[in-house]
């Protein structure tokens, strides 16, 4: 019984020690949350600043839906049946690599189903959602034109 104490004071300890262990999913519960009430400001936020200004690089503002580094995925597909609670969201388990880390996300419509993966980086002291293309290729030597990087 005492060695079971121990090692649960343990892992409360190392808990408390390593809050970055649970940030990733904060950050993706924060995200959800945001688009679910809206909150456009508090969505962006959640994303890196290198995606969020690629996404406004070209200018082109949606009336609709303003989020732009995130118009692929399920979560905005679903958007309208999420805020209204028609949808359901199961954000899955963190998935950690050296540099980044992967969450996937599930959307359910009735039987359906739909999941995605989100990457995030830990910038500072947060996670911060990324763009798998700016993850994975940023070391890249890039030529910038008028409209575009390449």
């Amino acid at each position: 019984m005492r060695m079971i104490n121990i090692v649960i004071s343990i892992a409360f300890v190392w808990s408390t020690l390593s809050p970055t262990f649970a940030q990733p999913t904060k950050t993706m519960n924060t995200y959800l949350t945001a688009l679910r009430t809206s909150d456009w400001d508090a969505a962006e936020q959640c994303w890196t600043q290198e995606a969020v200004s690629a996404s406004k690089h070209l200018g082109i503002i949606f009336t609709d839906f303003p989020p732009k580094y995130d118009n692929a995925s399920p979560l905005v597909t679903h958007h309208d049946a999420i805020a209204s609670g028609q949808a359901m969201v199961n954000i899955g388990n963190t998935i950690t690599y050296e540099n980044y880390c992967k969450i996937p996300v599930t959307v359910f419509i009735g039987k359906d189903s739909t999941t995605t993966s989100y990457f995030l980086e830990q910038i500072e002291d947060r996670w911060q959602i990324t763009s798998p293309l700016f993850l994975f290729t940023r070391d890249w030597q890039t030529l910038e034109t008028e409209y575009s990087i390449l």
